[in-house]
């Protein structure tokens, strides 16, 4: 599977598989059935201008791995 490519529906998308999920916790507030990079829906997305706009908080998450020992 990984290095396979895929066409997205639109039929202008081919990506190419580069990680595989296996198990994700069931608790997890992450429901998805694909994943991509920001450079990758920056590419998609390039038609709409609030897509990667700072202001525009609502469409992910950001998360930090942080040294042991930082004070929060």
């Amino acid at each position: 599977m990984l290095g396979k490519s895929i066409i997205l529906p639109d039929n202008t998308t081919e990506l190419v598989v580069t990680g595989v999920v296996r198990d994700v916790p069931r608790f997890s507030h992450i429901k998805f059935d694909m994943l991509a990079s920001l450079s990758t829906r920056a590419i998609q997305q390039k038609h709409d201008e609030s897509e990667m706009s700072w202001t525009n908080i609502f469409g992910g998450y950001v998360y930090l791995l942080l040294p042991k020992g930082t004070d929060l």
